[in-house]
């Protein structure tokens, strides 16, 4: 009984404990982008800031409240964020600091489509939940063949009626 604490300890100390991962994934351009206040002017953080601190919560508003209280815990509020496809076909929110994102920006989707090219990163991050995660170092970032792909969906009228 005491080897299996301790081996409990050990695993939750060294086996749990570390929420750090090499993620490897491509650039994907969403349809919708919301996952902070990454240049928004100063009136309308404060007007979102006052609506999710102390807005009644439904079923529905408890995902955005819960990565809204991640990303203010982790100070991501502010900063930029790139979407990744992983191999999974699963769609992360990556949060990078400025000289990281600026590496990153650089790459407009129309050269990387009409090149038929599309960019590939290698990064060491957190994870933080809600496939939200916070960029500790790219690894490595590549210009590769292939299609960068973008949700492209069309907004129609009929759609929301």
């Amino acid at each position: 009984m005491k080897g299996f604490l301790s081996l409990m300890v050990l695993l939750l100390l060294f086996g749990f404990g570390n929420s750090n991962k090499t993620i490897e994934g491509d650039l994907y351009f969403g349809f919708f982008r919301f996952g902070n206040f990454y240049n928004l002017p100063d009136s309308t953080i404060k007007k979102l800031d006052s609506i999710l601190n102390s807005a009644p919560r439904t079923n529905e508003d408890k995902v955005l409240f819960v990565k809204y209280k991640i990303l203010k815990k982790e100070n991501l509020l502010h900063s930029p964020f790139v979407e990744l496809k992983l191999d999974n076909d699963s769609i992360i929110i990556l949060y990078l600091n400025n000289t990281d994102y600026g590496r990153i920006k650089i790459h407009k989707i129309k050269d990387l489509q009409d090149n038929l090219k599309k960019i590939r990163l290698k990064v060491n991050c957190k994870n933080l939940g809600y496939n939200l995660f916070k960029c500790e170092n790219i690894l490595e970032m590549k210009k590769i063949n292939g299609q960068t792909l973008i949700n492209s969906r069309k907004l129609k009228i009929e759609d929301y009626q």
